[in-house]
């Protein structure tokens, strides 16, 4: 029988290996499709990807209250557990129907009948990916993420085959038509897996409960995307459509390294909340959180000095088309270390002991405030593209200190405990910053190919003592090898 932080972890890695492997597949596919539509049409397609985007950021997410009160499920029998789902099931697709129609007939107003079109796909991509949300919510709820790891690696490759064989087609559809086509397949895997165990039904009580609960924990996610949707629609505003291109190349290399956390974060939050559903706001909990977040953030910023080791030359020789976007590789790097840092605490914000789901609208809000302001800003006196990455490390770091330190409070957490896991979240990153600084400075000089290999092991030795620091803190690296003895046999 597995424990509990065997279990959590154990979850996690199925989860990473699902979108580390994703990752390797899509890879190839981001560089044939960037290379194939040019840098204009790559910032329009990353326009038409926030439409899907909305059944993530814009839905009344119903399913996630379930996931919220997870522990209490449990305890209660099969009939009040199906009302509770049957209600929230039935409310989702309602939701996201009102959302695809209102996306349809805005489409009407739009001249281009190449963003109409690429909308209207996009649209009903939506819709599907709620549906599949549905099944992936009740495997969440089980607790079996074999089956979502499965689902997702399936639409993966679907869409990243057609997508190779409809781009130079169709152009721009031809991505649009893949993940429409592979969110289809992925929902008739998960149909034969699971039975989704749901009859439409809408009782008024229960669905004004959930409601209630619902609009803050949506709200909360939208606050959250509005970033990501104004970060695209400024830089297409003040700096052009092929900046836009140039500038998501470097964006998309931090979302993948981002849904590498979020991927084990996923599973991480299933057990927190089942954990803090039941009131146990104790120092297991708050290991919970500390030991997860500890691990991003030492190991991200491991993978933050590799992009900027050899991202710049990977766009030499394989993208040149887009060679505008290097002079913002460091920026991106410190992006991706800061991104990591509030994700497991915005779950515990979120939970029924902590409930501050309300403050977490607020908190993401004025993120969004900070970031709009200082890039309009920026952009107003001239500056670069470079202020929009510099805008969006401000409003992360003004997320992630604000989120420790509420959850930290309502947890109980002694103030020596907390500085100190203030210090050991922001003290690797800031020191692979200055590494990176050193090495790049210093190796200057050297062949192309002595640095290639030189970086990666000067960082690593010199990072070291940090990697020694986390393992005797947290055991995971110890944890994992004896998960991997376990199996072998």
């Amino acid at each position: 029988m597995k424990s509990l932080r065997e279990k959590i972890l154990s979850d996690s890695l199925l989860l990473l290996g699902r979108t580390i492997l994703l990752r390797l597949i899509q890879i190839p596919v981001f560089i044939f499709v960037a290379k194939t539509v040019g840098p204009t049409n790559f910032g329009l397609l990353k326009l038409f990807e926030l439409i899907p985007g909305l059944a993530k950021y814009g839905n009344i997410d119903y399913s996630s209250v379930l996931v919220r009160e997870i522990g209490k499920l449990s305890s209660k029998n099969d009939s009040e557990h199906s009302v509770e789902r049957n209600v929230a099931f039935s409310a989702s697709i309602i939701w996201s129907l009102i959302i695809v129609v209102i996306i349809s007939l805005g489409s009407l107003f739009v001249d281009s009948v190449i963003v109409q079109n690429g909308i209207l796909i996009s649209a009903v991509t939506l819709f599907l990916t709620s549906i599949g949300k549905l099944y992936l919510t009740n495997c969440k709820l089980i607790k079996n993420f074999k089956i979502i790891a499965s689902a997702e690696v399936i639409r993966g490759i679907v869409t990243a085959v057609i997508t190779i064989g409809l781009v130079s087609i169709l152009g721009i559809y031809g991505p649009l038509f893949a993940l429409l086509i592979g969110t289809i397949v992925m929902i008739f895997f998960l149909r034969k897996k699971i039975t989704l165990k749901m009859s439409f039904f809408l009782e008024k009580n229960e669905l004004w409960r959930q409601t209630k609960i619902a609009i803050p924990l949506s709200l909360g996610t939208f606050a959250y995307g509005a970033t990501t949707w104004l970060e695209r629609i400024m830089v297409t505003s003040f700096w052009g459509l092929e900046v836009l291109g140039y500038y998501m190349i470097l964006v998309t290399i931090l979302m993948y390294i981002h849904m590498m956390v979020t991927s084990a974060v996923q599973a991480i939050s299933v057990h927190i909340y089942d954990k803090l559903s039941n009131k146990c706001g104790s120092m297991d909990v708050i290991n919970m959180l500390y030991i997860p977040t500890l691990t991003f953030a030492v190991l991200v910023p491991l993978l933050a000095a590799f992009v900027v080791f050899y991202l710049p030359l990977i766009i030499n020789w394989i993208l040149p088309e887009y060679t505008e976007a290097l002079p913002l590789v460091e920026y991106i790097a410190i992006n991706i270390w800061i991104f990591c840092l509030p994700s497991v605490y915005s779950v515990a914000l979120n939970s029924t002991y902590v409930n501050k789901q309300n403050l977490v609208i607020w908190l993401y809000l004025f993120s969004a405030v900070l970031f709009s302001s200082i890039t309009i800003w920026s952009w107003k006196i001239n500056f670069g593209i470079e202020a929009v990455l510099i805008a969006r490390a401000i409003s992360l770091i003004f997320l992630a200190v604000s989120m420790i330190l509420i959850t930290s409070f309502a947890l109980e957490v002694k103030k020596k405990v907390l500085i100190k896991h203030m210090l050991d979240y922001f003290i690797p990153g800031i020191l692979a910053i200055f590494l990176v600084i050193f090495i790049e400075k210093n190796t200057a000089g050297f062949d192309l190919l002595i640095q290639i290999f030189l970086k990666p092991v000067l960082f690593i030795v010199m990072y070291s003592p940090v990697l020694v620091y986390w393992e005797r803190r947290t055991g995971t690296l110890s944890k994992f090898f004896e998960l991997i003895h376990t199996k072998a046999p």
